[in-house]
């Protein structure tokens, strides 16, 4: 049994994944979408871990920052790239860089996603299933 904190915040990042297989399987370039929810996903499934063992995230603001907060509790944390994650967050949301995400980047970042999602799930034991409210 999971306490509702948690849960909600797994619930929102299982929501982001979601979207991420919906704006992916679309014939419309939607890249931009896909990056910015992957980011959401996996922010949301390392803050899930700390939650999950009390530790204390808030004034962690990237997640760069949080994967190397989680990887103190487990160093599997270590195998996922997240090194260009935030940058390309960043400039997709810049009002001053009109960029827009490629399709290496977007397949990239949506690979990564589900397996920091499939990874943070499987260490929680927590399904789909389990999140319902």
């Amino acid at each position: 049994m999971i306490d509702d904190y948690l849960k909600i915040c797994l619930l929102k990042a299982n929501n982001n994944y979601r979207a991420i297989q919906i704006l992916s399987g679309s014939k419309e370039n939607l890249n931009d979408g896909v990056c910015i929810n992957s980011h959401m996903c996996i922010e949301r499934c390392l803050q899930s871990f700390l939650i999950s063992i009390n530790i204390d995230f808030r004034l962690i603001y990237t997640v760069n920052e949080l994967q190397e907060l989680c990887s103190q509790f487990d160093s599997h944390f270590n195998n996922f790239d997240l090194g260009t994650l935030s940058k390309l967050k960043d400039k997709i949301t810049s009002e001053e860089e009109l960029y827009f995400s490629s399709d290496n980047e977007a397949k990239k970042f949506y690979k990564t996603a589900a397996e920091v999602k499939d990874f943070v799930f499987k260490k929680l034991n927590v399904t789909e299933d389990d999140l319902k409210l």
